[in-house]
């Protein structure tokens, strides 16, 4: 069995996707995002990402470096394969929107040569 590796005391990371309301923003945290423990105060702790205190649930932090990988890198993974979507869906609106310009844009030609002919063939 491999032993627990731990952070240096008193650095934490995020299990879980965590945010933060300021005055004028709101303020994400991915998963295996490192804070310093400010202060525990049993379920809940005061933390600090360098910039910013604010109080968490302690249940969502880890001080675990292998547990803080993995949260991490499951989180980017997750994270592109939504990327991956989102460029499929916006390629596939493109695509149909493209055909669509290109259908109105042939049955507004056919309206034009059905009214020069009927202007031609009827002349006032």
């Amino acid at each position: 069995m491999s032993r627990q590796r731990l952070a240096p005391e008193g650095t934490y990371f995020f299990l879980k996707r965590a945010s933060l309301n300021t005055e004028s923003s709101i303020i994400g945290f991915a998963p295996g995002t490192k804070v310093t423990m400010i202060e525990q105060r049993g379920s809940t702790s005061i933390v600090s990402d360098g910039e910013h205190q604010f109080e968490t649930a302690s249940s969502q932090l880890t001080n675990d470096l292998d547990i803080a990988a993995r949260v991490a890198k499951a989180d980017f993974q997750a994270q592109g394969k939504i990327g991956e979507f989102i460029a499929r869906t916006v390629q596939e609106h493109d695509k149909q929107q493209a055909e669509e310009i290109a259908t109105f844009d042939k049955q507004q030609a056919e309206l034009e040569r059905k009214l020069r002919s009927a202007n031609s063939a009827h002349p006032r």
